[in-house]
């Protein structure tokens, strides 16, 4: 099927698209998983026929499916069983699995062939195979990063690491061992660099395959003067060179990665079950019926092709994030990443891993050297990484040094209140380490940016930021909380940050009788000269409190049903019209020196043009008030596009359907019955609908 589409965004321009879309993928092998069973994936052969080809892939669980004392089975869908390793990463707070990484063998696949794959919860047995240990590594494998910096050749050897001793091992057992490394680079006498680091994730296979991750890093914190610097890079593995760039330019606070493999590549993609990660509750529940656009896929996949994706590139990520306007990279998820999720398509999955590579080009990592690990602000309370703040005396972060000449200045711009989540769900689905860092990094890079006080030193209070920055540094730090391994020694760090925040947010709204009348999030009433604010930031903010109660953190649960009430009053409440309900900036008070009005009803009336409020609620005559392109019963702002204002109202109001609010289930009626709604095929970012696909009317 194909259609016209015109996409928009709030503040970009519009363009025609012709698309062609196909049913929703990923779900037509999950039949296989039957009662008893927790899901089923697919296993697809990209290259030549292999056999006894290891596949290793991570999943989240519903809460319970694998309960304490039990692990997994897998089997084909025909019954029989597969050599299956499960390193477990992380539980639930009754001890049941949460996450975990799923190593299997399969007999043999075909060129372009799939097999699908099973998963059962069973009882342990005791097993006589061996771990996988580093004497299982080939007698001729060696990883090694060598860079020319300034004349001189510096250079890290993963088994001179390795045997070194200082190792985290991250995979475990008789199919696969992973170990990760990370050193200095060091010059022909021994001399190491003080900004450059190695890092290296060796995977062996007991079948004799070695998967090496490269990275290479510029971020510690508390070094004399960090800067830019340029250098050429060359990759080795078992002595033979995999990679080669002449000039690399690295910024200070960045890293950047490679992946390549030693004696053999088994080069398979792994298909989810869709329903079953929605199920989970860590992804957001889209529209079932949504249809992905294989226009898209290709474009977006030749866009990848031609982007820069050498160290320092960024793939499709916007390089300006402090931009305003409608971008792939802003919603819940980044555009590639929904596509993926709701097509389960290989293009979209490389696009997704692409720029999750690339997350390490952003200047926001800040490595502590005394424990290897991002930086906490319970060693570091006063510690900030705001550019006016940098090298004053009572903030520990040195400021960043002149750039060598040669240099160019860098053209990335971080933002938080415009942060995409690059690295979760590719952690979520891999569980490479890597992913998992660059969670951490990001996490922590938002509280650092801001004066020590206005966070509350070690608390790490996010209120400071605007609206959308609060969501999305919340969503940020809620999925690291969530999804870090319960041996990693930050996990209870990121778990303590969460529970300031969610504290905070109780106390300052849902536990405040003088809380402000509208349930919204007020940061600075900063539009219309000081009356106003912004509703699609607190429908944002609602999606992301909500997101994080459904993840099983019971203190957001009193924020959630409080700010949820923002968006169902502006559909419903007394002398306010839904039409309005997406508008792009509210009225709240008469002046920046006067107290905020008490009622929707006044709020809509200071908001919207007379002639809107003498027009009859959804009318042909509010509709020409709108524009001539509108239709009665339309709503404010793109109503066509799926990055226009009522999209993003859409997930907002999702979520005050999952939290139960009253009304809720007639405002998303009403909200669903608009004449013009988007075509969100190639743009799936807010076609987020209730967990209940069916919510019951009033």
């Amino acid at each position: 099927m194909c259609k016209k589409t015109i996409l928009c965004g709030g503040l970009a321009a519009c363009f025609l698209l012709i698309g062609c879309t196909t049913a929703p993928a990923g779900d037509s092998f999950a039949a296989a998983a039957g009662k008893g069973d927790i899901t089923a994936v697919s296993i697809v052969n990209e290259a030549d026929a292999q056999a006894n080809l290891p596949v290793t892939f991570a999943l989240p669980f519903v809460r319970g499916a694998v309960p304490v004392g039990e692990t997994l089975a897998a089997r084909l869908s025909n019954g029989i069983a597969l050599p299956t390793q499960v390193d477990a990463k992380a539980t639930n707070p009754d001890a049941t699995l949460r996450h975990a990484i799923v190593t299997v063998v399969l007999p043999k696949l075909g060129a372009g062939d799939s097999d699908t794959i099973v998963l059962a919860p069973v009882r342990p047995h005791a097993s006589t195979r061996k771990s996988v240990t580093l004497d299982d590594l080939p007698q001729d494998f060696d990883a090694a990063v060598k860079i020319t910096l300034d004349g001189k050749t510096y250079s890290a050897s993963a088994r001179t690491l390795l045997k070194q001793g200082s190792t985290r091992q991250w995979l475990h057992g008789p199919i696969v061992s992973e170990w990760i490394v990370r050193g200095p680079l060091v010059d022909a006498h021994g001399k190491a660099d003080p900004y450059l680091a190695a890092q290296f994730a060796i995977r062996c296979y007991r079948s004799g395959e070695v998967r090496v991750a490269f990275v290479v890093e510029n971020d510690w914190t508390y070094v004399p003067a960090p800067h830019a610097m340029a250098y050429a890079a060359a990759l080795y593995i078992g002595g033979k060179q995999v990679y080669a760039n002449d000039r690399i330019v690295q910024y200070a606070q960045t890293r950047w990665r490679k992946v390549y493999w030693f004696g053999g590549t088994p080069d398979t993609f792994v298909r989810f079950d869709s329903a079953y990660l929605k199920a989970t509750d860590t992804i957001p529940n889209y529209a079932p019926e949504l249809q992905v656009s294989q226009t898209q896929l290709a474009h977006m996949a030749a866009r990848l092709a031609a982007s820069d994706t050498d160290p320092g590139g960024v793939g499709l990520v916007h390089k300006g994030m402090p931009a305003a306007g409608g971008r792939g990279d802003i919603g819940p998820l980044p555009r590639w990443t929904a596509m993926f999720l709701t097509s389960m398509d290989p293009r979209a999955w490389a696009v997704t891993k692409a720029n999750a590579d690339l997350s390490g080009s952003w200047p926001i990592h800040y490595r502590d050297r005394k424990t290897g690990r991002p930086l906490s602000l319970d060693n570091h309370p006063r510690a900030s990484a705001h550019y006016m703040l940098k090298g004053q005396h009572d903030y520990s972060i040195p400021k960043i040094a002149k750039r060598p000449p040669g240099i160019p200045r860098s053209d990335l711009r971080p933002n938080t209140a415009h942060e995409p989540s690059l690295t979760f769900v590719p952690y979520l689905l891999t569980g490479d380490y890597y992913y998992l860092e660059e969670l951490q990094f990001w996490a922590a890079y938002n509280s650092l940016m801001t004066s020590p006080g206005y966070r509350d030193y070690s608390k790490g209070l996010l209120h400071w930021l605007p609206v959308r920055g609060q969501a999305w540094a919340m969503r940020a730090l809620a999925q690291t909380a969530y999804i870090t391994p319960d041996d990693d020694p930050m996990k209870g760090y990121w778990t303590a940050q969460l529970d300031n925040n969610l504290e905070y947010y109780s106390r300052q709204y849902a536990d405040n009788p003088d809380a402000n009348p509208f349930h919204a999030v007020l940061h600075i009433i900063v539009y219309n000269h000081g009356r106003g604010i912004a509703p699609w930031q607190n429908d944002y903010f609602a999606w992301t409190i909500g997101y994080i109660a459904q993840l099983g953190y019971e203190k957001a649960e009193p924020m959630w049903r409080w700010q949820a009430q923002f968006a169902v009053n502006r559909m419903l409440a007394p002398g306010y019209c839904y039409v309005y309900g997406s508008i792009y900036s509210l009225n709240i008070r008469d002046s920046r020196h006067t107290p905020l009005y008490k009622t929707f009803a006044q709020a809509y009336d200071a908001s919207v043009p007379d002639k809107a409020r003498d027009a009859e609620c959804g009318s042909a005559a509010m509709a020409s008030v709108l524009g001539r392109n509108f239709k009665p019963g339309d709503m404010y702002g793109y109503p066509w596009s799926p990055q226009g204002y009522p999209a993003v109202m859409q997930p907002a109001l999702a979520s005050a359907v999952d939290a139960g609010i009253p009304g809720a289930d007639k405002a998303w009626k009403l909200f669903m019955s608009r004449p013009t709604k988007p075509d969100y095929s190639s743009y799936p970012n807010w076609d987020i609908v209730p967990r209940d696909s069916q919510p019951n009317e009033d």
